[in-house]
């Protein structure tokens, strides 16, 4: 019986060490290429993760519609 949580805990641990090396969706990220293929690196406030496309470009933390939209909408309603 000892041996089914020694290979619940590996398991556990392979998975753990996968998602740390993965560069999938919320990963951190600075360029598009930081990201798997098929996402983009989407920068607010200086800091990036990767994400789904969206509808629109945040490559290197530039300023985009997209942020331009969220401080448009924090001041109308703040």
């Amino acid at each position: 019986m000892r041996v089914a949580p020694a290979l619940l805990f590996g398991l556990l641990l392979g998975v753990l060490l996968a998602a740390c090396d993965s560069t999938g969706v919320g990963s951190p990220c600075d360029k598009d290429a930081d990201c798997d293929d098929g996402l983009i690196c989407d920068v607010h406030d200086d800091a990036g993760t990767c994400q789904e496309p969206h509808g629109h470009d945040t490559d290197s933390g530039t300023d985009t519609e997209h942020d331009t939209e969220h401080e448009t909408e924090a001041e109308t309603t703040g």
